[in-house]
């Protein structure tokens, strides 16, 4: 089935207007939590200071040396702070370029291995998730690492699906994995390796592995992570001791892990999973339509069917399995899942489209235009409680048009496709 020109069209104008109405809000707020208030201020002292080499926090005691993050999302809000001042909108600005990186990755990925629809549905979902809204606008880390573990992932996935091109998709899946390492560290690795691992024993087939060189992968991936760890040691000696013993295993086995900037969020084993739920709202509630009796068989039929979506899945779970049995975690540790597990949603309700197409068809339409009002009043509301730009109200209203019109051309359909049953 073709994509109509209409429906792009919508997707596009919800998305440009959901990311300006993101940035219309980057000013209005100061930086909340103390994570972001910390991955903004280390930038700031990098520009202030010149030294870019370690990654400097105010403490109490004064600047000591940041050792529990690799330096990459710094270089970058550092950037940020150059071309547009030291201020919270600038910190905030890579998180939003990396969400666009992220739905054109999306975008890219899902129409070439299943369709134009399901890819322009898999954005819808994405997007519209109330922690990938609010992250899109807010000084973190996460943000970039999601878009280079994708990247990984679905070119690592396409070097060992395909034999045309395959060095160079293994190329570009390292660089990403790499990127991936120096935002945050060796779970950038983490979840890259082990979906396709997992996808490999579902699949019971590791055939791939005699056809990849492990050379190019290693040789790529060192040649960008490890001059900076080099220089970093002789900075700081005893660096790489507590960035991988410290922040990269004790933190994830011990309560006291001997953190140096304070104290890790502590949560009961299996917390993940209720953080993964609770990040994909108000999509979560689709998650629990699927397992309803009978779209259960639907459900696992197009699973199936489908090695490219078994993939898919593989990587949607990665990230609160792996911390399944973590105490010290951070919602945003499960973030990196959030762009797969939207895929899957939108392949499954495409699916169910195909096989109904009017029921199905109107369902996800009127859940896309009611998201879309709903936004536009969360908007008014915060608007009128922060006391926000005539811009922002002005998005607001812009969102709130366009859910009413998607609402009308719903109608208009559902008219259509009456009047040709009877």
């Amino acid at each position: 089935m073709l994509t109509s020109k209409k429906t792009t069209i919508l997707v596009l104008s919800f998305l440009i207007i959901g990311l300006i109405g993101r940035a219309c809000f980057f000013e209005y707020t100061d930086l909340i939590d103390p994570t972001e208030a910390r991955y903004a201020s280390i930038p700031q002292e990098m520009v202030s200071s010149g030294n870019w080499v370690t990654p400097m926090l105010p403490m109490p005691e004064g600047m000591v040396p940041y050792l529990g993050k690799p330096p990459l999302h710094f270089w970058i809000t550092a950037l940020s702070y150059k071309i547009f001042g030291v201020q919270e909108a600038a910190a905030r600005f890579p998180s939003l370029v990396a969400t666009i990186g992220l739905l054109f990755v999306m975008y890219f990925f899902v129409s070439m291995l299943f369709s134009k629809n399901e890819a322009l549905l898999s954005l819808m979902v994405f997007f519209s998730s109330a922690l990938v809204f609010f992250v899109s606008g807010a000084s973190v880390i996460d943000v970039t690492l999601t878009l280079f573990t994708t990247l990984g992932c679905l070119f690592l996935y396409k070097a060992i699906r395909t034999e045309k091109n395959k060095t160079y998709f293994l190329v570009i899946a390292s660089l990403s994995t790499a990127l991936a390492f120096l935002t945050k560290g060796p779970v950038g690795v983490v979840l890259v390796i082990l979906p396709v691992l997992l996808w490999s024993l579902i699949e019971r087939d590791f055939s791939w592995l005699k056809k990849i060189s492990v050379k190019i992968p290693v040789l790529t991936f060192s040649a960008l992570v490890i001059p900076w760890f080099i220089v970093s040691e002789i900075s700081n000696p005893g660096f790489l001791k507590y960035f991988f013993w410290n922040e990269n295993i004790a933190r994830y086995l011990f309560k006291d892990y001997g953190d140096k900037y304070g104290s890790g969020h502590v949560h009961p084993y299996g917390t993940s999973w209720y953080m993964f739920a609770l990040s994909f709202f108000p999509w979560l509630l689709t998650v629990f339509f699927l397992f309803l009796k009978k779209v259960r068989q639907s459900v696992r039929q197009t699973i199936s069917a489908s090695a490219d979506l078994r993939y898919i899945v593989c990587c949607a779970i990665m990230a609160p399995l792996f911390f399944t049995f973590v105490r010290q975690l951070h919602v945003l540790y499960i973030y990196p899942a959030l762009p797969f597990i939207s895929i899957v949603i939108a392949v499954l309700a495409f699916q169910g489209y195909q096989k109904n197409a009017f029921a199905t068809h109107t369902y996800i339409a009127r859940y896309k235009s009611r998201g879309l009002m709903l936004l536009s009043a969360v908007i008014i509301i915060t608007g009128a409680i922060l006391a926000f730009s005539f811009y922002a109200i002005l998005i607001s209203i812009s969102i709130l048009a366009l859910g009413i019109f998607v609402l009308k051309q719903i109608k208009e359909r559902e008219h259509a496709l009456v009047e040709q049953v009877l």
